[in-house]
């Protein structure tokens, strides 16, 4: 008999089997499908075709309904003291987060900070009409398989947005790329300050170098004397003159002592001695630079480097590769990146670990050689194989920037470890210098290969207080403050004219904008949830019907053929067509 809106049916089934006096709620469905697709079979072929037109309407309004919203979102100002505060909250939270920082693997207390930051975002009127036209287009989907009406949760319940969450992190972690947007040193090259040519050098021996001269005698390896008139020696008068050059606390008195010394040993022909010349009177140690001096001894250390080269035995791989740095950084010479890579090539055969360095640099950048990842890479883990801590920090960049090998945080981690443990080494033997107090406390303040320890990064910054870069960290650290430091506006402000009297313009731009700097990295943020938050709803629809085509729905045909032929029924020669399809 008729009921208001369909044929109303009542089936009296029983068993001939005795055994089985009752039907499963499965057994029910498939006889009222095998009813209903008989009787309503040239009503499906409507339903299909309705089914159609509503999914072309969901692709028609999620590219034009979301998208105008999208805009009124980028078009808007937000006035958000709430979730500034929470912002900040979970900014400092996440510095002190150990591991993965996604939302599964943080404490529960951080996981809080972030749901209140997603209600606060969902209460925002742009993003409140975006989900409701969201759960509108996914209340019509259903219509077209039920009658019943979709019961939706709200947003910060949704399943299927669960990934804001996520996005809220992110989006807070990169507040720090922010904050240091113009900061070249956040960002520095994959080289050591040192035996970067592009960069300002070290004005005596680098660390490696240094590291190179000790190790040299540690091996037993006799000291070098030719037929030339130049020789290699580690004598008492130069190892003397290094010692007052190096020294922190040394005075002028104590710089003109080590030139008297060294001037001793030239003149008898010590290549080493001869070359140490060079670079002090490249400074300002005895009171003024004096290039045309400098150039004139590094122009004789060469001429004796490339004499006693061939017949230098054991310290010839030595002997290679400080003529390799001297055509590299064009020191007595043209800079000759290509005369370079050859000496440090065959330097590096003879598994010289400071050739393979500077070789694997020279392959990074492209210097001399045709660039090349795979061969930068190659020398890099081969120099970190023996013990070279800018190498090992060399490979942890490669590993963590994805470049040549796949990015992987936790091989990174492995490898600036070991850079750390070499860099301290080298502090403990008093070899390190402000550029190696730097990177030492770039590391504590990131967490490379340890855990963030701001305490300590403010150690090695105060340390290497005359590097501009070390005093501008110092200046950001006190302006935006981090877990377990107070901001502090006077120091932040006293450090950053440091790092700006020095010559860094990113300091002086900051202290030009202190005022109003931090609240547009936080106004950045929000503005950035908010955009990200509400592509996340209008992608989760583009994603859907990317790839639809305007046909009947074939799943759901399926899904009636194989009840059809589960239960016996014939297949018509429609349903055959549709099957085909």
């Amino acid at each position: 008999h008729d009921t208001t809106h369909h044929p109303h049916i009542h089936l009296l089934v029983y068993s001939t089997n005795p055994k089985q006096g009752f039907l499963t709620k499965e057994g029910i469905d498939k006889i009222r499908s095998a009813f209903s697709n008989d009787i309503f079979h040239d009503d499906l072929q409507s339903i299909y075709m309705e089914q159609t037109i509503s999914r072309d309407e969901l692709k028609a309004v999620s590219k034009t309904e979301f998208e105008n919203i999208v805009d009124n979102i980028r078009q808007g100002n937000f006035d958000c003291p709430m979730i500034e505060d929470l912002v900040r909250k979970l900014y400092s939270q996440l510095q002190n987060v150990r591991g993965k920082k996604v939302y599964g693997y943080l404490p529960p207390e951080v996981k809080q900070t972030v749901n209140d930051i997603f209600s606060e975002l969902a209460k925002d009127e742009n993003i409140r009409q975006l989900y409701e036209k969201w759960r509108d287009l996914e209340r019509l989907k259903y219509k077209t398989y039920t009658q019943k009406e979709k019961e939706l949760p709200a947003l910060t319940e949704n399943k299927v947005f669960k990934s804001v969450k996520n996005m809220i992190i992110q989006t807070v972690l990169d507040m720090e790329s922010s904050i240091v947007n113009f900061d070249v040193a956040e960002s520095e090259p994959i080289l050591c300050d040192t035996d970067n040519a592009d960069v300002e050098i070290s004005p005596l021996l680098d660390e490696s170098e240094q590291s190179a001269e000790e190790g040299t005698v540690t091996i037993n390896t006799a000291d070098f004397v030719s037929d030339s008139e130049y020789y290699l020696k580690w004598s008492k008068n130069y190892k003397e003159a290094c010692k007052l050059i190096y020294d922190k606390n040394s005075k002028l008195e104590d710089f003109q002592k080590a030139e008297q010394l060294l001037l001793t040993e030239s003149q008898s022909g010590n290549v080493l001695a001869i070359h140490d010349l060079g670079k002090l009177y490249s400074t300002d140690k005895l009171g003024e630079i004096d290039l045309e001096k400098s150039q004139r001894y590094y122009s004789e250390s060469l001429k004796g480097f490339l004499e006693i080269e061939p017949t230098a035995y054991k310290l010839k791989s030595y002997v290679q590769y400080r003529i390799g740095k001297m055509y590299c950084y064009g020191l007595g010479t043209e800079q000759d990146y290509s005369q370079a890579f050859d000496w440090f090539l065959k330097s590096s055969k003879e598994n010289n670990k400071f050739a393979q360095f500077s070789l694997a640099n020279l392959y990074y950048y492209g210097n001399g050689v045709e660039k090349d990842l795979s061969q930068a890479f190659l020398w890099y883990q081969k120099a970190a194989s023996q013990g070279h801590p800018y190498a090992s920090y060399a490979v942890a960049q490669m590993y963590s920037k994805g470049e040549y090998v796949t990015k992987d945080d936790n091989t990174a981690q492995h490898y600036y470890k070991q850079a750390l443990s070499g860099f301290l080494n080298l502090e403990r033997k008093e070899q390190a210098d402000e550029n190696l107090f730097y990177k030492i406390g770039m590391m504590y303040k990131n967490g490379l290969g340890t855990d963030i320890d701001i305490s300590k990064a403010i150690e090695y910054f105060q340390r290497s207080a005359e590097n501009k870069w070390s005093s501008y960290q110092l200046g950001k650290l006190y302006l935006f403050g981090a877990d377990g430091l107070e901001k502090d506006k006077e120091k932040a402000t006293q450090w950053l004219n440091k790092s700006a009297d020095a010559g860094n313009e990113y300091a002086q731009q900051q202290l030009d904008d202190i005022d109003k700097f931090e609240n547009a990295v936080l106004a950045d943020t929000i503005f950035g949830l908010f955009i990200n938050m509400s592509r996340c709803i209008k992608d989760d629809y583009s994603q859907k019907y990317k790839s639809f085509v305007p046909t009947v729905d074939s799943k759901l045909r399926k899904v009636i053929l194989r009840k059809k032929q589960n239960l016996g029924i014939k297949n018509s020669s429609s349903d055959m067509e549709q099957k085909n399809l």
